[in-house]
């Protein structure tokens, strides 16, 4: 019900933030930025969030209010990201931390050291992005902020897959699901199962990676992630390749594709294309 009416009032409250922001309620278009981007970023709203925000940048620089513009500029990164911007998200990330720790805004640094692991783990820098996760997640202990500990917990385990460290990684991936789980936490959930099962498929255990993939397309499509669905798809389509399903396999990658076309995520459209590329080689297919 409440994504129904966000949905009828969306292009409302992006109006509304605008005009807050430009003739005299620079707090209003403060508070509603930060209490739309979950909505606007996980619905894939991303032209709506560059305007929401660059709104709610435009008041915290009128206000004087530094860790307003960090917030700001931090969730822009997150669009930054989506669409393959990684060096710029890391630029800004790294200009937002000292104003952070300046402020001793806790949460906000948590969140941006977190955003820039994963940033740095994009581009390859993982023993980078391992030193910055390790940082959220100690901040993350000391604060007892368990939501921040979840996503950090997660980047970390990436990390360490991404550097071999399989089973290392699969424990940390288990602590983020079950942090999630207590939250609450869906949407962030599928994203922790799909890492999950990319740790069983580089251990060769195509099956629990399979599961672990099919469970984050089910969460993804419970909760209209449109950009977590895509990953679950291509993953799973890997999967299956991997067990010989080459049909479905093939199936799961054109999905895939055509979710990351609509993103603007030419990265997860390249992982498309190749798993596709990989499926009709295997078949001797052109």
């Amino acid at each position: 019900a409440t994504r129904d009416w966000l949905d009828a009032e969306r292009a409302n409250l992006v109006a509304v933030t605008r005009h807050t922001a430009r003739y005299g309620w620079p707090g209003h278009a403060i508070r509603l930025a930060a209490i739309l981007f979950r909505y606007l970023h996980d619905g894939s709203h991303y032209a709506d969030v560059l305007t929401v925000d660059t709104s709610a940048l435009d008041a915290a620089q009128l206000t004087g209010d530094r860790v307003a513009q960090a917030d700001a500029i931090r969730r822009r990164c997150g669009i930054d990201f989506r669409q393959g911007r990684y060096r710029r998200a890391i630029e800004q990330l790294e200009w937002v931390l000292p104003i952070y720790r300046d402020a001793g805004e806790q949460m906000g640094l948590i969140r941006a050291l977190t955003n820039l692991g994963v940033a740095l783990r994009a581009t390859g820098r993982y023993h980078d992005a391992l030193t910055y996760h390790e940082q959220a997640v100690s901040l993350a202990l000391r604060v007892k902020d368990q939501y921040g500990l979840a996503w950090a917990t997660d980047g970390l385990g990436t990390c360490l897959c991404r550097l071999g460290r399989y089973e290392e990684a699969a424990e940390h991936h288990q602590r983020a699901i079950s942090l999630y789980s207590e939250l609450g936490e869906n949407l962030m959930r599928a994203f922790a199962l799909d890492n999950l099962g990319e740790d069983r498929y580089r251990q060769g255990r195509l099956g629990e990676a399979a599961d672990c993939h099919r469970w984050a397309l089910a969460l993804n499509r419970e909760v209209d992630c449109r950009f977590g669905e895509a990953s679950a798809l291509n993953s799973l389509g890997r999967d299956l390749r991997g067990q010989g399903q080459y049909e479905l396999a093939a199936n799961h990658h054109r999905q895939a594709l055509m979710l990351f076309r609509a993103e603007g995520h030419h990265a997860g459209q390249a992982e498309a294309l190749s798993g596709l590329g990989d499926v009709l080689a295997a078949t001797d297919r052109k």
